[in-house]
């Protein structure tokens, strides 16, 4: 137990580390952000119900306990007096709420490698247990995933324990041993949905049983203990994140998730969904119109698990030493197979498999924390296997002597990924670079300066006019919201309509929280220590490249993005009007279905007043649009005029390179614009900053970006070319932290240069 107790503390030790470093007391993890933003949202509104399917919630409801039990301590030592300061003193110092939920999932994974000494005693012995738990107390990805408020380990946790319980219904095959081996994965799967892929492990390990397993229950396909334990996961899910089937998950994003999936392994269900519509462009990404967020037409399953071996190979994942010894693990288990090793493999392969399909294009070393408990089992059994070896070197007569060159290896392996995870917790510790970028605004511009923020690469500090404009839109759109309501009852098909109202209502939902969280930011904003800005965060990149959930831009809400208000909607609309079999018949009479859709979708009021008036305009002469290309081209030269006339001067009064924005995107002028006069006019305001990183900027860099996403490329190109620019960090290997600091408020054609802060 001495051992082990020796790589408990180690293991918390490097991970606690780098809890109190990463920028504090800003973040710059908008994953990190969101969530604690989510569980804060739920006490805010009072209710556990999710509103968000995404992500299920059980992750969430821990962090709300957490923050409950910090609001109360609190209240005794009178660090706040009420639930509201409580909320604004978030958005003041953010530090205390992002300890507290690092600790949290640093607990989790120290609990982890408890679990992974179990199953690993239970599989070889007890030093392969400990060697195992070391193994996982080195792995850097584990470890910097334990030192950030996201969900991948808290699932990891609850993934080891199901498969600890799959041995047990291996060997024993006992009706609690299914139960809780269910219950258990049900429960991950309302961390994070991987876990439901355990189902085909358990399945096997049904199989797979023992003797005395299969005493208990001889008939392997008619009993129902395996059956029992779909029904725990399906019952732990639903314990642990109930507003997921409550508020129609599965209908409105767990099918379609899953047809899509079974597409991209090569299971082809309803094959005859989607069909091409003769002589209209239905998207501008191949596979987007499927439900796929795919936007490369040569991306295959093969390219993400390339991806997914780089990120575990590589110093930021499991890293080489431990890679190859898991290598050796399967190698052993192959050359002697036994159950549980073979079990153990089934495990990591079928989590390795859901990965490699969920993740799609975007991988990262984070999305490992599933399989790392399983190969760190491995690449101890890698060193079993190097024993093996060794029986045949003449010079080593003894096992005792095997045993002990090949642990004294391993331990010599492991100073590799122990230097690194050092080097990291020094640099996590360290100044966050970004932050040079966001005092030297500070010092630089004045209060209340118009800032565009890239993606929110820099935690700028809304000021309180902002938060009110953000406030008062919200409330308008809530009221159109519930119009909208009305508006569907009446109009749409019987069979759209409870999904539609159930989309609404959920809207309303999200809508009424974001009013919360802006009222508790305009209070932050006062209590702030630094400068606060009129900050307009640009959150484009996978958001609007996505186009698999961009459904969600039936939402008013989601009109703060600013984005191009046509290519993502006709995906959505185009994909409705197949499933109706209404294909047939001229392109001249698709259009105008499409426009009565888009009307339908509830797009910008001035969106719907364009593509109106331009049908309109074109069926007074007695002519029909030829093509969608000519009514987005008519339509959008109608809203230019109508932004326009909004404010004085128009869009003449801003800076080109808003200029160019509002052309290729004319929706982002209302949001550019937000401000009211006293006469209530709308008023023009250029802005002075564009903050970006070089993750955004370089990024549209790519051919397949610029033929695909040309407005994106536009806006950098004009930047890089025609405006001055400050550079902080540039020798950072981390393309998240080069920021560019662009000056606006002049344009130099042709002479745009950038300077290095040093």
């Amino acid at each position: 137990m001495r051992p082990l107790l020796w790589v408990i503390v180690l293991a918390f030790l490097l991970r606690l580390w780098g809890v109190f470093g990463q920028g504090l007391p800003h973040c710059y993890f908008p994953d990190e952000a969101n969530n604690v933003e989510r569980a804060l949202a739920l006490g805010a509104k009072k209710s556990l119900d999710w509103e968000w399917p995404n992500k299920p919630a059980l992750g969430y409801y821990f962090l709300l306990i957490e923050y409950g039990a910090l609001y109360g301590g609190g209240r005794v030592v009178g660090a706040w007096s009420s639930a509201e300061d409580f909320g604004a003193s978030y958005y003041a110092n953010r530090a205390p709420f992002l300890i507290t939920g690092r600790i949290f999932t640093t607990l989790f994974g120290v609990l982890t490698l408890l679990l992974v000494h179990r199953l690993g005693r239970i599989i070889a012995g007890e030093t392969v247990g400990v060697l195992a738990a070391l193994a996982l107390a080195l792995t850097l990805g584990h470890v910097e995933s334990s030192q950030q408020v996201k969900m991948d380990v808290p699932c990891a946790f609850w993934n080891a324990w199901c498969a600890l319980l799959l041995v047990q219904v291996m060997r024993k095959g006992r009706w609690r041993d299914y139960i809780f081996c269910g219950g258990f994965a049900g429960l991950g799967m309302a961390t994070k949905y991987y876990p439901v892929a355990m189902l085909f492990p358990l399945f096997c390990a049904h199989l797979m049983r023992e003797p005395d397993a299969r005493a208990r229950s001889p008939r392997s396909f008619l009993s129902l203990r395996y059956p029992a334990g779909v029904f725990a996961l399906v019952f732990g899910f639903f314990i642990g994140s109930p507003y997921s089937t409550i508020n129609g998950f599965w209908q409105d994003y767990a099918w379609p998730q899953f047809v899509w999936v079974l597409r991209r392994i090569g299971i082809h269900l309803c094959q005859g969904f989607e069909q091409p519509v003769e002589g209209v462009q239905t998207t501008v990404i191949d596979g987007a119109n499927e439900g796929s967020s795919l936007v490369t037409p040569d991306h295959t399953l093969l390219d993400t698990f390339w991806r997914l071996l780089e990120s575990f190979v590589g110093s930021e994942g499991a890293g080489w030493p431990l890679a190859l010894l898991a290598v050796g693990g399967v190698v052993t288990i192959l050359r002697s197979p036994c159950r549980t090793g073979l079990l153990l493999l089934i495990v990591t392969f079928t989590l390795a498999l859901s990965m490699g399909v969920a993740n799609k294009q975007v991988t990262q070393h984070r999305h490992l924390n599933a399989v790392y408990s399983f190969t760190a089992i491995l690449s101890v059994l890698g060193v079993h296997g190097f024993v093996r070896l060794l029986k045949h070197w003449s010079f080593l007569n003894t096992d005792a002597q095997r045993r002990q060159l090949a642990v004294g290896s391993f331990f010599l392996l492991l100073l590799v990924p122990l230097v690194r995870i050092i080097q990291h917790d020094i640099a996590f510790t360290a100044e966050e670079p970004r932050n040079r970028a966001l005092h030297w605004l500070e010092a630089r511009a004045d209060p209340g300066t118009v800032i565009i923020n890239d993606h929110g690469r820099i935690p700028f500090m809304p000021n309180a006019e902002r938060c009110r404009w953000a406030q008062g839109r919200l409330e308008v759109l809530l009221r159109r919201t519930k119009r909208d309501i009305d508006r569907v009852r009446a109009e749409e098909p019987p069979d759209e309509l409870d999904r539609l109202i159930r989309y609404l209502n959920n809207q309303i939902g999200r809508m009424r929280t974001a009013q919360t969280e802006w009222r508790f930011r305009a209070e932050g904003s006062g209590r702030y220590d630094g400068k606060s800005f009129d900050v307009i965060d640009f959150n484009h990149a996978w958001m609007t490249e996505e186009l698999r959930k961009r459904e969600t831009a039936a939402s008013a809400y989601n009109q703060f993005w600013p984005r191009s208000p046509w290519g993502d909607r006709f995906n959505v609309i185009l994909r409705r009007i197949r499933r109706s079999g209404e294909t047939s018949g001229p392109v001249s009479e698709l259009s105008r279905r499409v426009v009565d859709e888009m009307r339908r979708y509830l797009l910008d009021r001035y969106v719907g007043v364009a593509a109106s008036r331009a049908i309109r305009a074109k069926r007074q002469r007695g002519e029909v649009f030829a093509s969608l290309e000519e009514l987005e081209e008519a339509a959008q030269a109608i809203l230019v005029k109508l932004l326009e006339d909004l404010g004085s001067g128009g869009l003449n009064e801003m800076p080109s390179i808003v200029e160019l924005w509002a052309r290729r995107s004319p929706v982002s002028v209302g949001y550019l614009t937000p401000y009211d006069d006293a006469r209530g006019r709308r008023q023009h305001r250029g802005a002075q900053y564009f903050v970006s990183a070089k993750a955004s900027y370089d990024n549209y860099e790519k051919l397949w970006k610029r033929q695909n996403f040309p407005d994106w490329a536009g806006l950098y190109d004009d930047l890089k070319a025609n405006y001055h620019c400050w550079e902080f960090n540039g020798d950072d290997p981390d393309p998240e932290r080069v920021i560019r600091v662009w000056d606006l408020t002049k344009r130099v054609p042709g002479k745009g240069k950038c300077t290095p802060v040093e």
